[in-house]
């Protein structure tokens, strides 16, 4: 598959761990096949529950939403979030490995 980032590696921290092994396990339970777990699978989750917090911290109305995502201060899979007074978000913990596509088609890791 290419345009995708694989999560499962031995420099994952525990909760990346924990999820790889539950989303892996569920896709196999649900799904019937297996799953590599993928970046965006991941990136989704934490999206989902980064709103979720601020959903709960501030409240529906945008304004006290708003107000509750610029403070927030979450660890979840990917590591850290906050956001800095541009409003972007400033994630830590996950290491990276890319994967480019040569001229002849065939793909190279490039760490």
């Amino acid at each position: 598959m290419r345009a995708a980032f694989f999560v499962k590696s031995d420099t994952n921290t525990p909760a990346q761990k924990e999820f790889v092994a539950k989303l892996e396990a569920r896709a196999q339970q649900e799904l019937n096949e297996a799953h590599d777990v993928t970046y965006w699978d991941v990136a989704s989750y934490d999206a989902v529950r980064l709103v979720a917090d601020a959903i709960k911290r501030g409240g529906p109305q945008a304004a006290d939403y708003v107000k509750a995502m610029a403070a927030t201060k979450i660890d979840l899979v990917l590591g850290h979030y906050e956001f800095d007074e541009n409003r972007g978000a400033k994630p830590d913990g996950l290491n990276f490995v890319f994967i480019r596509t040569k001229p002849d088609g065939s793909i190279e890791v490039v760490q």
